[in-house]
């Protein structure tokens, strides 16, 4: 759980931790593509260990064309995965048909 690789992976959509790189599978980047990051944080310290951790997760989808059917999924998967949506915003290269939608996810996972 509170893994956004998995969720992108179930979501059918190629996704990079940090930034994008080649494989042999995407030499160029593909069409719709996630790049995301993480963090974490320690909660609910009580006798001097942490009871939880907070993950959050952030994540860069960029399109081209309509991102619509790819938010959806990852939305979903992203729920699937335990994370909670706290933001999305979305921005338009005019006369590119470039798109890029960042949201923002959390999810707490028990240390105990």
């Amino acid at each position: 759980m509170l893994n956004p690789s998995a969720a992108l992976a179930a979501a059918n959509v190629p996704g990079w931790r940090g930034a994008y790189r080649p494989t042999d599978t995407h030499p160029e980047p593909p069409a719709a593509y996630c790049v995301y990051t993480v963090s974490r944080s320690p909660e609910w310290s009580q006798d001097d260990r942490e009871s939880a951790l907070r993950v959050r997760a952030f994540l860069h989808l960029f399109s081209r064309g309509d991102p619509e059917a790819d938010k959806a999924a990852i939305r979903a998967a992203m729920a699937a995965e335990g994370f909670s949506l706290i933001e999305e915003t979305e921005a338009y290269a005019e006369g590119a048909e470039d798109y890029e939608a960042l949201s923002e996810w959390e999810g707490m996972e028990s240390r105990q």
